[in-house]
């Protein structure tokens, strides 16, 4: 809301100014100055920013966390009542501690309550499946939230790229013959586990850190793969 305030684009501007007196007639400014210190951007929204001051330690009107889902509930759903559909996207969730998920799954099921609301709003959320167990928060609040009958979820399980799938994307990345590939995608393969990310990545940085590179010699790309075999890669793609 803050880009589209200062966009100059007219319409993201009128939008975003809308979702602002939403926003601020559905919490008021009391509500509002309580959760600057977990939105600051609150105070970039509204032309009267003076009015809305950072809570100091010993206010009594810190925010509950019961308090806070309400309040961060009802923002969005001010916001999805100013006729556009949003989608929000949070990767990593096998990293994120106990108080931030059972907040994200809290807001989730009170906002999916309203199904007028919740029609306009998705929610993504990222995890790696190898680095949980049963025990993880992440679990716990997952089962919660696949048996809420206020929230609708579907999981997509992803795969990583096989052995293939990298031969074919390094064919098209350099525009040479499976024969001539080979041997790099192997290496590909190996050092990113076939991660869909990772291997973007590593192509991308082999010719960024001209280790790849154009010989007008053979009119092709080429390579030492001795020092592609030397790379080293972190845990989280190996």
């Amino acid at each position: 809301l803050v880009k589209m305030k200062e966009s100059g684009r007219p319409a993201d501007i009128a939008y975003s100014q809308r979702a602002s007196k939403s926003i601020l007639d559905s919490i008021g400014y009391d509500t509002l100055s309580g959760l600057v210190d977990f939105l600051p951007s609150l105070l970039l929204l509204f032309d009267g920013a003076a009015k809305v001051e950072r809570p100091k330690d010993n206010v009594q009107a810190k925010e509950s966390d019961w308090q806070l889902v309400h309040s961060l509930t009802k923002i969005l759903e001010a916001v999805l009542e100013s006729d556009r559909f949003i989608m929000i996207c949070c990767d990593d969730l096998q990293w994120a501690d106990k108080p931030t998920l059972s907040l994200i799954s809290e807001v989730l099921i009170n906002s999916g309550g309203n199904k007028a609301i919740s029609s306009r709003c998705l929610f993504m959320g990222m995890y790696r499946s190898n680095e949980i167990d049963d025990d993880h928060p992440f679990s716990i609040v997952h089962f919660y939230l696949q048996t809420s009958s206020s929230v609708d979820s579907t999981e997509i399980e992803l795969s990583g790229f096989s052995k293939e799938n990298v031969i074919g994307m390094t064919m098209a990345e350099f525009r040479l013959p499976q024969r001539l590939v080979m041997g790099l995608a192997d290496m590909v393969y190996k050092k990113t586990a076939g991660h869909a990310f990772f291997v973007v990545e590593l192509l991308n940085s082999l010719l960024r850190d001209s280790i790849v590179t154009y010989s007008s010699e053979k009119c092709r790309y080429s390579w030492d793969d001795c020092r592609i075999g030397i790379i080293q890669t972190g845990d989280s793609v190996a």
